[in-house]
């Protein structure tokens, strides 16, 4: 099974409360158990090429690569947290330093 057919699983869960019959006594439902195994095979096929933001801890698709993937930034706010945009500019270098924003295409989980 491919990372889209799996992502796909995960979306078609509906939360219906109907549906959810509680495991054990933990309080954790079969569907939340299925949902979690799948995110945990999306992320091992993909934990080589996942980038998680530095700041936040989110997935990201598109976002800031710091010194060829020393720090990884989602969006603006968690980049300028740490980095002035001056700062940032300088590690920019007009395109020819090794500090960039991007979308990676290697996976998704859109």
């Amino acid at each position: 099974m491919n990372v889209k057919e799996l992502i796909n699983q995960l979306k078609s869960l509906k939360v219906n409360q109907a549906d959810f019959v509680a495991h054990d006594e933990t309080g954790i439902f079969e569907k939340d158990i299925i949902a979690l195994e799948l995110a945990i095979k999306i992320i091992e096929e993909n934990k080589d090429n996942m980038r998680v933001c530095s700041d936040c801890g989110k997935l990201m698709i598109t976002g800031y690569c710091i010194e060829n993937g020393l720090e990884y930034y989602c969006s603006d706010e968690c980049l300028h947290k740490h980095y002035t945009n001056e700062e940032y500019m300088n590690l920019y270098d007009d395109g020819n330093g090794d500090s960039y924003h991007t979308e990676w295409e290697n996976y998704s989980y859109e």
